[in-house]
């Protein structure tokens, strides 16, 4: 009897190592089951019976991602779905890829940010909501049933779409440059390094129409700053010219501050880990902030919800309204140039003015049991804070500093996020925290 891992099944997707836990024969099952999970899971109630479902393929640029996709829409061809294929791509290109095709679903295969030694797969509906790989996990005795023989009819056809040129189109029209706009930038030299290989060949067809000094390499301190993308592309680290990465509290400050003055009053998403800078912004220009459990298939649903115009999460994934409510590594860039044409800054105006409080990079801490450190945590602080909530592991706020301690998703660790108005405090808050954890 075929049997799958089931610790494959993360929070949000399917990932493991290649091919140990992930590989050929889990993607045909994926597929050749996958009629059958979607009618026991009830993801076909809103799809018309009568219609034939249409499934989008795609791959990141892993080796074992071409095999994985091959026998994925072998198995799916069983179902007779209507399969396209969308070729290779980053995350964000693929959600354009699923609304543009109009799909019913889409399955991309990729480990997201994971080393070339993992593969796995995200799968999505129309809206790109993510189906989790814990909700799929409840099924797993059904992947590990008996294939039977069957065989594929002549008229099953698998359609590839060739979507970059259209997607380019697509992120040229809601960035819309002004030539004045684009001729202040070409003042600007910009790196970009692409960790995973579906950059590059958006940038070569985007910088031509940009007409930018934008270079794919490491950034160096003859440039004005760099950008780094994650192996799929969905987010996006800032750098200065020595290569030191910016917070995302201080890109995410910007970023609510620009869009609030430019678009006006509306709602912005962010998860407990981030600065309560970006509250005080937004309060400003009578805007309300909500919170939301860390992770994109949480804040997809947040963002179409409350229709909010931008998302912030901690770990650089920005989302947009403009962009499906879904997070968008290039368009968190291109955004972020626009902003600082807006306001007429530099880099170093950026961090001058965002770089209000004082934190650390995410602190983890392996322990044996996560549920019974929050609670002594929780214990030791809960009579001094002046705020507490329980959305997202514990988060805590007192009169001049902050913390959320949440278990990771998918390992034995807590992970800490501080945040203080200087950092002395910060340093002696830290070292108590530490203290009790340990």
């Amino acid at each position: 009897m075929f049997k799958i891992s089931e610790k494959i099944f993360r929070a949000y997707d399917i990932r493991g190592i290649y091919p140990q836990e992930i590989n050929a024969d889990l993607a045909f099952r994926l597929g050749y089951f996958f009629q059958e999970f979607l009618e026991k899971s009830r993801l076909l109630k809103s799809i018309s019976q009568n219609k034939k479902i249409r499934i989008a393929v795609n791959t990141d640029y892993r080796a074992s991602s071409r095999i994985l996709k091959n026998k994925l829409i072998e198995g799916l061809l069983k179902n007779n779905f209507e399969v396209l294929d969308l070729g290779k791509s980053s995350t964000p290109m693929f959600y354009f890829g699923i609304k543009e095709t109009k799909s019913d679903f889409g399955i991309m295969v990729t480990a997201s940010h994971l080393s070339q030694g993992h593969n796995g797969f995200k799968i999505f509906d129309k809206d790109i909501t993510a189906i989790s790989g814990e909700r799929i996990g409840k099924f797993v005795k059904l992947f590990e049933g008996e294939i039977k023989n069957f065989s594929i009819s002549k008229h099953q056809t698998i359609k590839e779409i060739k979507l970059l040129n259209k997607y380019i189109k697509f992120l040229l029209k809601i960035t819309n440059f002004s030539k004045k706009e684009l001729n202040i930038l070409k003042k600007l030299k910009i790196a970009v390094k692409d960790s995973g290989g579906v950059i590059k060949p958006i940038f070569n067809k985007l910088i031509p129409r940009l007409g930018l000094d934008i270079k794919i390499k490491s950034v160096n301190k003859k440039d004005s700053f760099g950008v780094v993308f994650d192996a799929d592309g969905d987010r996006v680290y800032f750098v200065n010219n020595f290569g030191k990465v910016i917070s995302s509290d201080i890109i995410g400050s910007f970023l609510t501050e620009y869009f609030l003055e430019t678009r006006g009053t509306n709602n912005i998403i962010v998860d407990e880990r981030s600065t309560k800078l970006i509250r005080e912004i937004a309060s400003k220009y009578k805007s309300k902030v909500t919170y939301c459990q860390v992770g994109h298939s949480y804040f997809k649903v947040k963002m179409a919800k409350k229709r909010a115009i931008l998302g912030i999460e901690k770990a650089s994934h920005y989302y947009f309204k403009d962009f499906f409510y879904a997070d968008a590594g290039i368009y968190a860039f291109l955004s972020f140039l626009k902003g600082l044409v807006y306001y007429q800054y530099t880099l170093d105006d950026v961090l001058k003015k965002y770089q209000k409080y004082a934190n650390l990079s995410e602190q983890n801490f392996a322990v044996k049991n996560q549920i019974k450190n929050i609670k002594i945590v929780t214990k030791h602080f809960k009579n001094k804070a002046k705020k507490i909530s329980y959305l997202d592991g514990i988060t805590m706020e007192f009169l001049n500093w902050r913390f959320n301690l949440r278990p990771s998703n998918t390992e034995k660790f807590l992970r800490l996020n501080i945040e203080a108005d200087n950092k002395k405090i910060l340093q002696e808050k830290f070292k108590e925290l530490k203290k009790i954890i340990k």
